[in-house]
């Protein structure tokens, strides 16, 4: 983001989630309540003399990072002499910090003939590579963000590989993991577009091509020039040979597409398991590919609509980039939609028990077999508990769908999922309302 200014918004410039190798160069910020907000689970690499301005003063911070735990990875250096207006007022004193040099200016830049380089930022990199990066919230989800983001960046550049062991290691870790079958899927339905894209514009360059000819034909039928007879038998042919041709690239284009297609498909029955984001990702490319296959057919979304809207309204920085594609195909069904994703994020109680006054247990107390789940799942406690437990089932907003309980000394309970939607939820069980286990679970029809 070169050169850009904002004003007379409640946030200038916002950023949420991982947004490794982000370039935020030349802002002017003036009027707003926050000039620049990174929320809880954001971080966008180090910014290095970029020149960014605070102009005016705000109602709030004139820059606000909500991800007090890993703002070092986003921190802005600056070079404090040029004056206030590079070094905004903002809620973390170290966030940004002094350094000499050449600050950047939109007068001589050159970012259009100028292309960023992959993996500036090495120290995050390396912490995705090693599985340390961290954010406020959203742990696990944050990090297979992040994981999806470096392995694709590693696969396209495999020299990058050379510059750290980490990077080596962090590839041999994930193949054969979610986050390669994620990629091949996305790269086969890459190829099924990009073919159906070439041929349908050679499709069309006959189509015009006939058009033409025709054109001809019916100018020249009204001239009757000399050898007239034998040129429109000529032309006819020509004709005749471009619908075979456009006959021939249409069977062939359906063959690269279905190819592509069922590789797709292949790879993407391969994930069975994941972090919130590849589940997502991995219903989400189910979704297209079906939709691909049966001729972008409008009902075959009306039929899956439960599912699509359930991952379309979670929380974009938990959910991944599936939450975006599920929002694009609600779009094509209902574009009025909107989507709170304050509310989401930040109200909701799957993420958030920081008030509670009971004892917390991790999430590997409880086990949730099978996950994701259809109409029926068993809920296995992990440990020695006495008396009465009592389990909730609660949707992306907090509210709760389901309750039941069990004797806490059974260990494993089974609970029947049949009268709830498709969706993403929590389990949260309470033991003799005074310690809590909770894990997610994910319901998939």
């Amino acid at each position: 983001m070169y050169c850009n200014s904002v004003d007379s918004t409640f946030r200038g410039v916002y950023f949420g989630g991982i947004n490794p190798s982000t370039y935020l160069k030349a802002t002017e910020f003036h009027h707003h309540f926050n000039g620049l907000y990174l929320n809880n689970a954001a971080v966008i690499s180090s910014q290095t003399l970029y020149g960014n301005r605070w102009n005016n003063a705000n109602i709030s911070f004139q820059a606000e990072n909500a991800n007090t735990q890993g703002y070092q990875l986003s921190t802005f250096y600056v070079d404090t002499i040029l004056g206030s207006v590079y070094v905004p007022i903002n809620n973390i004193p170290s966030w940004f910090k002094h350094l000499d040099g050449s600050t950047f200016h939109c007068s001589n830049s050159t970012v259009c003939s100028t292309a960023p380089v992959a993996l500036t930022d090495s120290v995050l990199n390396l912490m995705i590579a090693n599985g340390t990066l961290e954010s406020e919230e959203y742990v696990a989800e944050s990090k297979a963000i992040a994981e999806e983001y470096l392995f694709r960046q590693l696969m396209e550049d495999s020299t990058l590989i050379e510059a750290d062991s980490a990077y080596a290691v962090f590839m041999e870790e994930n193949m054969g993991e979610p986050v390669e079958y994620l990629y091949n899927t996305e790269e086969y339905m890459r190829a099924a577009y990009e073919y159906y894209s070439v041929y349908s514009n050679l499709i069309d360059s006959c189509n015009l091509q006939i058009a033409l000819i025709a054109d001809s034909i019916n100018k020249l039928e009204e001239l009757q020039p000399v050898g007239w007879e034998i040129l429109k038998e000529q032309l006819i042919y020509t004709i005749g040979l471009l619908n075979q041709t456009i006959n021939n690239v249409h069977n062939i284009r359906e063959y690269s597409l279905s190819a592509s297609l069922s590789n797709a498909e292949l790879q993407n029955d391969y994930v069975v398991s994941g972090e919130l984001p590849e589940i997502n990702a991995a219903y989400m490319n189910a979704i297209e590919i079906n939709f691909l296959e049966q001729g972008n057919d409008i009902q075959y979304l009306i039929n899956n609509y439960s599912g699509i809207i359930a991952i379309a309204e979670q929380c974009p920085y938990a959910g991944g980039r599936a939450v975006e594609k599920a929002r694009s195909f609600i779009a094509l069904l209902n574009d009025t939609i909107t989507y709170n994703d304050d509310a989401i994020c930040l109200q909701s109680g799957i993420y958030r028990y920081a008030n509670d006054s009971v004892k917390t247990v991790e999430e590997n107390q409880i086990i949730v077999q099978p996950n994701p789940a259809s109409n029926e799942v068993s809920i296995i406690l992990k440990g020695n508990f006495e008396g009465l437990c009592n389990v909730q089932v609660q949707n992306i907003i907090g509210e709760t769908v389901l309750t039941d309980e069990m004797n806490c000394k059974d260990s494993v309970h089974k609970i029947n999922l049949s009268n709830i939607p498709q969706g993403i939820y929590l389990i949260k069980v309470n033991i003799n309302n005074s310690t809590i286990v909770n894990t997610k679970l994910v319901v998939i029809r």
